[in-house]
């Protein structure tokens, strides 16, 4: 197996271009889906010396993507409520930026729970908790600030 680490920043945009097609496209799993998840698979591996046509062909067929696609909502709407938590913070509106914050870090663990209320193992559970645990940092900081503390 090629360690993961190797793929190109070029891979890995194809691979996450491949993701969101999937995930807002409303598309299930028929012949159809495994006919661009194999012809994408196929284009990306011919980009990249270390992609895995194999790999990716049978981890993209085993992920829900009604799971993935629920993600990625949250993670939209996570991404624009920290965008606000960051406009917040700046001007003092310290329980402001803390509501925002936490808001997200909840996108993180109920992205988890989708996938465990399916019985499905997740694919996002490095990315949840790191998203998880910065915005714990952040609400440190914040906490902090709020405070008064001197660093």
């Amino acid at each position: 197996m090629q360690d993961p680490s190797l793929f190109s920043p070029a891979s890995c945009c194809c691979l996450f271009s491949l993701l969101a097609l999937l995930a807002t496209t409303h598309l299930t799993m028929s012949a159809n889906t495994m006919d661009v998840v194999n012809l994408t698979c196929e284009k990306c591996s011919q980009e990249s010396p270390v992609f895995n046509y194999t790999f990716c062909s049978l981890s993209l067929q085993a992920v829900p993507l009604d799971c993935l696609r629920d993600c990625l909502e949250l993670y939209s709407d996570a991404s624009k409520t920290l965008v606000g938590a960051i406009g917040a913070l700046m001007v003092g509106k310290y329980g402001v930026a803390s509501m925002g914050v936490s808001a997200a870090m909840e996108a993180a663990t109920t992205c988890e729970d989708g996938f465990e209320e399916r019985g499905e193992v997740c694919a996002l559970t490095e990315e949840n908790y790191d998203l998880f645990q910065l915005c714990d940092i952040a609400l440190c900081i914040i906490r902090l600030l709020s405070l008064s503390v001197a660093f």
